[in-house]
């Protein structure tokens, strides 16, 4: 029944590269054309009933982001993307930053958790800290006593919640303790892309500052994103981006900025994509995560069982398979692009290179790899078919 939501999935078309983008259930494309062929108008604005229309729309869609979540809508903005919230962040929190300050990540976060942080450090000249991870993928919380990092001061910690490399699901209630217990004045970012399609993301569970996700990967529209900010730092951050309705009145060219969240929302927001968002996790919510996490652990350990018999092919982190299905695999004698092109021609869908993590992979002393990644409406069909391809693209290219 969920596959028959999909109208792109049409026969022999396997799509197993979620991780990168996940498919749009055909809810979320009739959301978004209604609003382009029933009530296209800028929100906010206009006095006319399209407008006002459209202005309900998008605001339902940040409640029922704030639902998801478990948050209130006044904590949710809408951004472009994840890259373009992380860099937001960036800017609105550096007055918080002083000479003593520090920013902390982790070696497995993806680029645009990574850059935007290690830029500011630069910017700012204070400490880059990137912490390593176990042999299970795991943060080693445990070396920050090692950082000499000044508890009197902010830091900026930035993790994400599940790697798109490794797959593996972070224990954040203990790494954000472990934080929280050494440094009070600690600002703990998370990164959601991979998880919310994944696992119930609650941040009243999680006890971050900030949390942000791209609305394609959670099964809306590219060309969204959100940024959920902990209320205490609503009127502490600068502001990123300045334009028209992120202000009340310019006064003597002053401007007066609107309250949360219209204030970090400059300029004509990305309408039909939030309502397409909106429909997409309201969608999601409908869905019984238990059954997708055991649905996606199956099809994963099915792909790791076969992977490990294929010469070439080692698979990075096996044990993640239950956590996000996501499988990346390392080759020693296949380049990862023919792998994947071979695998296109052949309608199948997988994702080569260095996934937007490159440091990760400088960290496993490994090249560009090849990733797998399969969610709720894949089959043991569309696994099989990338099995026999993979087999045989091996066969052909091996050294």
């Amino acid at each position: 029944m969920i596959r028959s939501d999909f109208p792109i999935l049409r026969p022999g078309f396997h799509y197993l590269d979620s991780a990168a983008t996940t498919l749009k259930p055909r809810v979320v494309v009739d959301a978004e054309l209604s609003y382009y062929t029933e009530y296209s108008a800028n929100v906010h604005r206009g006095l006319y009933p399209i407008a006002e229309r459209a202005t309900q729309a998008y605001e339902g869609a940040r409640d029922k982001v704030a639902t998801f979540l478990g948050t209130i809508s006044q904590s949710i903005v809408f951004t472009k993307s994840a890259t373009h919230a992380s860099n937001m962040l960036a800017t609105a929190l550096e007055p918080l930053i002083s000479k003593k300050s520090s920013i902390i990540t982790c070696v497995a976060e993806h680029h645009s958790s990574f850059l935007p942080w290690r830029h500011l450090s630069k910017k700012r000249n204070i400490p880059f800290h990137v912490l390593p991870i176990s042999e299970a993928g795991m943060i080693e919380i445990t070396k920050i006593d090692e950082l000499g990092i000044d508890p009197k001061e902010h830091s900026i910690w930035m993790f994400n919640q599940i790697s798109n490399v490794t797959g593996v699901c972070q224990d954040l209630p203990h790494v954000l303790r472990t934080i929280r217990a050494i440094f009070p004045k600690a600002i703990v970012i998370i990164d959601a892309c991979q998880s919310v399609s994944h696992i119930p993301v609650r941040v009243t569970d999680i006890d971050c500052d900030a949390l942000f996700f791209s609305g394609h990967k959670v099964f809306g529209p590219t060309g969204v994103g959100v940024l959920w900010l902990q209320e205490e730092l609503h009127d502490r951050l600068a502001i990123p981006e300045y334009g028209g309705e992120m202000v009340e009145a310019v006064v003597d060219h002053t401007p007066l900025v609107q309250k949360m969240p219209h204030r970090l929302e400059a300029g004509t927001p990305p309408i039909a994509q939030a309502i397409g968002l909106g429909t997409a996790l309201e969608w999601l919510s409908k869905q019984d995560f238990s059954k997708i996490q055991k649905h996606n652990e199956y099809l994963a350990k099915e792909l790791v069982r076969e992977l490990s018999t294929i010469r070439s092919i080692r698979v990075l982190f096996p044990h993640a398979a239950h956590d996000s299905g996501i499988i990346t695999c390392h080759t020693t004698d296949v380049h990862p692009h023919d792998i994947a092109a071979d695998l296109g021609s052949k309608d199948i869908a997988v994702r080569a290179g260095y996934q937007c993590a490159q440091p990760l992979h400088e960290y496993l002393n490994i090249g560009a790899t090849f990733r797998i990644s399969p969610h709720l409406y894949n089959t043991v069909d569309d696994i099989r078919a990338a099995l026999t391809a993979l087999e045989e693209a091996v066969a052909l290219y091996r050294r």
